[in-house]
């Protein structure tokens, strides 16, 4: 239990951190709470 608690947490410290450089292409459809909470402002 111990260590699936401090996979969340470095997880979660890497998915803050995550930037992309260069060129990202994206295909298909994404589903995402915030950009469908930042389209209703």
């Amino acid at each position: 239990m111990k260590k699936i608690f401090t996979i969340l947490i470095i997880s979660t410290l890497f998915a803050g951190e995550l930037e992309v450089d260069g060129n990202l292409n994206v295909t298909g459809t994404i589903q995402s709470q915030t950009i469908d909470s930042l389209l209703q402002v």
